[in-house]
């Protein structure tokens, strides 16, 4: 099933800013993006579902009448801390009985605005997922560009029609279990370094916690990895910068395919595992080529929007890795 896009950014007429860079601002943001609208904007139709306005408290869900889960995330500061340049965390969670009372809940992540000139903002996403992108305005580049940090919220593309546990929140892939850094060196970790520099048929740590695809069970370990695997992250010799060859983002078992002294939950080597399988799903509206930008290469300031597979496409830049990654603007499949 396929999902329109709207993308909402800092420069559209009535966008809100990112000015004082606190939690309760992103929140605001992510509010007017989700929930209101803004402008000539309409929302994307998700719903508020509990609220604490004085510890700058919140959850969202996304719609199922559009086909979403009905999937929950929270948004908190960190230790309650509202000032500027603060950790904003988020947890997903299958249900929520009130606003601090969950269920089937994944791991804690994070996103912040913490560097000054961290006041650009851009949502991309449907009525089911999201991206979200926190930046400076500094130009692309193509390695160790520090200044940009985002998340996923919402549900991903399940390789089982009736996976029952699809919703996620994820802002710090490239780091397992509850997220603790506090540095912008860690935040900016970004979805493309996640994506690169794949040497194993397993996902490069455990970002995400599942349930069962039955939506019951113990909660497993899964992380992310695209098909490079033992590909280059570059090709220094190419003379060409964009090959056109692209990669899903899977999720996938913290644990190698092949690995079948590892049991998932219930005792079932993961390679054979039917309620918890080894490959879960892909991200939604994302792709990596899999010969990356030359790291030598010019770039123009960021934005970098470009066409590919007949779509435009936002590309994400990540710390220590060249470009590869990018969000389809137009939409996005869902398998169901």
């Amino acid at each position: 099933m396929s999902s329109p896009v709207t993308v909402y950014r800092w420069d559209d007429a009535g966008a809100p800013q990112l000015t004082s860079r606190t939690p309760s601002e992103i929140i605001d943001i992510m509010r007017k993006c989700l929930i209101e609208g803004y402008g000539a904007k309409q929302p994307l139709g998700w719903t508020v579902e509990f609220e604490d306005v004085t510890a700058n408290e919140i959850v969202f869900r996304n719609k199922i009448a559009d086909g979403g889960s009905g999937g929950y995330v929270k948004f908190l500061p960190r230790n309650g801390n509202n000032a500027s340049g603060s950790i904003l965390d988020m947890k997903s969670a299958m249900s929520m009985s009130d606003i601090n009372t969950a269920h089937n809940q994944g791991y804690r992540s994070s996103i912040i605005a913490q560097v000054t000139t961290a006041v650009h903002w851009v949502l991309i996403g449907t009525s089911r997922s999201f991206y979200f992108i926190i930046r400076n305005n500094s130009a692309m580049g193509a390695r160790r560009n520090y200044g940009e940090n985002m998340c996923y919220v919402g549900d991903f593309a399940p390789y089982s029609p009736t996976d029952q546990c699809i919703f996620i929140a994820t802002g710090t892939p490239d780091f397992g279990g509850d997220f603790t850094p506090t540095s912008m060196q860690a935040y900016s970790y970004t979805f493309n370094r996640v994506f690169s520099k794949r040497s194993t048929l397993a996902a490069s740590k455990n970002a995400l916690r599942l349930a069962s695809i039955d939506g019951d069970g113990v909660m497993a370990d899964y992380g992310f990895a695209d098909g490079q695997h033992t590909f280059e992250e570059y090709a220094r010799g190419a003379t060409a910068d964009r090959k056109g060859l692209y990669v899903p983002v899977s999720i996938m078992s913290k644990y190698s395919l092949n690995d079948y002294a590892r049991n998932d939950p219930e005792g079932n080597p993961i390679p054979y595992s039917v309620r918890y399988p080894w490959a879960r799903g892909e991200l939604a509206g994302i792709v990596t080529e899999v010969i990356h930008r030359h790291e030598a290469l010019p770039f123009s300031s960021w934005p970098l929007i470009e066409s590919h597979l007949g779509h435009d496409h936002w590309a994400i830049s990540g710390n220590g890795v060249s470009i590869s990654t990018w969000i389809n603007m137009v939409e996005w499949d869902y398998y169901g």
